[in-house]
């Protein structure tokens, strides 16, 4: 699998102190590569086939609180595959990497 994504940061009109909060467009890029089976290794990754290219489009917002980073995104899949489990809401507290 090949991941890659861009966040645009952009700032809100109506909070004084933007500081602790940021908030982004997202665009999120995946690729998934051929496999054999349920084996743990890819078979011709030099095939790459743009038809299992997928994205996803949204908007996220980080806090920066006591606990750490509580980061909110809603987003809605481009082309998602019939196979595909697919979320719209994601929501996570603690360190980010």
């Amino acid at each position: 699998m090949i991941e890659g994504g861009f966040d645009f940061i952009f700032k809100l009109p109506f909070l004084e102190d933007q500081r602790s909060v940021r908030t982004s467009f997202l665009w999120i890029l995946v690729m998934f590569l051929p496999r054999i089976g349920r084996r743990n290794f890819n078979i011709n990754c030099s095939e790459i086939d743009f038809g299992e290219l997928r994205y996803s489009i949204g908007v996220g917002a980080t806090w920066i609180t006591q606990l750490g980073p509580m980061s909110l995104a809603i987003a809605q899949t481009g082309n998602a595959g019939d196979l595909d489990r697919t979320e719209s809401f994601q929501f996570e507290i603690g360190t980010q990497f």
